[in-house]
């Protein structure tokens, strides 16, 4: 079942087992789901990459809060949000303690204004989220900028590649205005 998926995805110890047992049961008494949809859940995280047990007990009970949220809010059914949730976890490299839930809690707000699945859109952030980090722009704010470009209208098709195209063309023409700036200023000081 779902607590042998997680013992062999993980490799866990008897003791570590018994651990994501309690998680299991934690989960699911902070939840609105059940013992088995919250080891289910686990087992899907982690299959998803989260295969160390340790970090599969700190990352299961805000992925699961997320999921939750989402299956209440936006009838997202509850691995899918879980798989969501380890998406972004991946997408932004947060596993655990204020950085994961306070991405969590971003994403919550960003569900609520997205027409796609929200996993269509991290996917598509995938694509954007190097550029803006190339820029030196914030996940969070590059996410939500991501968020808002997208429902301009640019997120379309291929998504992430168009959000991606168009800020690499505005970052060309920001590149082109420095250039001209300095030949002018150059210019006067002739």
């Amino acid at each position: 079942t779902a607590m042998v998926g997680i013992e062999n995805a993980t490799g866990a110890t008897n003791q570590q087992m018994e651990a994501l047992r309690q998680t299991a049961f934690g989960v699911s008494a902070a939840t609105a789901q059940s013992v088995v949809n919250s080891a289910n859940i686990m087992k899907v995280m982690a299959l998803s990459g989260i295969n160390n047990p340790v970090a599969l007990q700190q990352i299961a009970m805000p992925a699961a809060k997320f999921a939750d949220v989402q299956f209440l809010a936006r009838q997202t059914p509850f691995e899918e949000g879980a798989k969501e949730a380890i998406q972004a976890a991946h997408l932004f490299q947060q596993y655990g303690g204020k950085g994961l839930t306070s991405m969590f809690d971003q994403l919550t707000k960003l569900s609520f204004m997205m027409p796609d699945s929200l996993s269509k859109y991290i996917t598509q952030a995938g694509y954007y989220m190097p550029v803006f980090r190339r820029l030196g722009v914030p996940d969070e704010q590059a996410f939500v900028a991501g968020a808002f470009l997208d429902r301009m209208g640019l997120g379309r098709g291929k998504g992430g590649t168009g959000l991606q195209n168009f800020i690499l063309q505005q970052m060309q023409a920001l590149t082109l205005t420095a250039h001209v700036q300095a030949g002018r200023k150059g210019a006067l000081e002739r």
